[in-house]
């Protein structure tokens, strides 16, 4: 391991103790522009000025407030209320742990059938002259109808044994097979799990399972090593932003990557015994 990789965990594992996700409980708020707007995160409200807001403060599982974001007619779309903590740029925030998961309490009421509200979480440091340097993910879409508020835990799968400097959390009530105005998601009490210790240990295959071939410009193929086939391909940003959702069927599924920007980006492939792969793709 060379020098720097060896003084960036060491400062990691030195300020670990003093890191934490801002405003995890959407405790703060402020005022911009005509609605309140949780401090340390960035709404889509700004799109829905002189309308009703697609994320807004409402009382709380712990403490007095929690996030609620619903899903609105704007200016007559669907829309799904967006929410990620920092800027939209991919701005995080300092996070110098190997978490296992982001976990959490959430409400969920759709308003269709098909209708998912999505986490997910990325985590990364920064190298001089090479950029942003993604190690670890997680995704999780919730769909089931929950009244009461309810624990969840989205796993972080590591695709290295690197220590981040940031995290970056990303929302959205609505990323099913339908988009539906007046879907509800809530969300409090964010919190990251113990440290993870190893590789990919959340239960899921290594990237030695999954081969992804470049065909060129822009085009790959994601293919099955062993006897396994493939039941769906899902391509998130290296922020954990959703991409692409792709059915398949049998040992390959083709990427179209041509109207996407030069970058790392997460594969996730999912197979047919119910196991997930996860790997990266650089474009």
């Amino acid at each position: 391991m060379n020098g720097y990789y060896s003084l960036l965990i060491a400062l990691s594992l030195a300020s670990s103790a003093f890191a934490q996700i801002p405003n995890a409980g959407f405790e703060e708020w402020s005022t911009a522009g005509s609605f309140l707007e949780p401090d340390d995160w960035t709404t889509l409200n700004s799109i829905v000025q002189g309308g009703q807001p697609l994320a807004e403060r409402v009382p709380g599982a712990q403490g007095a407030y929690a996030l609620k974001m619903t899903t609105r007619a704007v200016f007559g779309t669907p829309t799904a209320s967006g929410v990620t903590s920092g800027l939209f740029d991919g701005t995080g925030f300092p996070w110098t742990e190997r978490s296992a998961a982001l976990e959490g309490l959430l409400r969920f009421n759709p308003a269709a059938e098909g209708e998912a509200c999505a986490i997910a979480v990325s985590l990364s440091h920064w190298v001089p002259g090479v950029g942003r340097v993604y190690h670890g993910a997680g995704y999780l879409e919730w769909n089931e109808e929950t009244a009461a508020w309810t624990g969840f835990s989205v796993p972080i799968t590591y695709s290295d044994e690197f220590a981040p400097d940031s995290a970056k959390i990303i929302l959205s009530s609505s990323t099913g097979a339908a988009v539906v105005a007046g879907t509800e998601f809530q969300l409090d009490a964010l919190t990251f799990a113990e440290p993870a210790t190893a590789v990919a240990e959340d239960q899921v295959r290594t990237n030695g399972s999954v081969r992804i071939h470049t065909l060129g410009e822009g085009r790959y193929e994601v293919r099955i090593a062993d006897r396994d086939e493939l039941a769906q391909v899902t391509l998130l940003s290296a922020a954990g932003e959703l991409l692409q959702r792709l059915p398949a069927k049998g040992r390959s599924r083709w990427l179209d990557l041509t109207g996407c920007a030069s970058g790392v980006y997460i594969v996730l492939v999912d197979l047919a015994d119910g196991a997930r792969v996860v790997t990266r793709l650089v474009n």
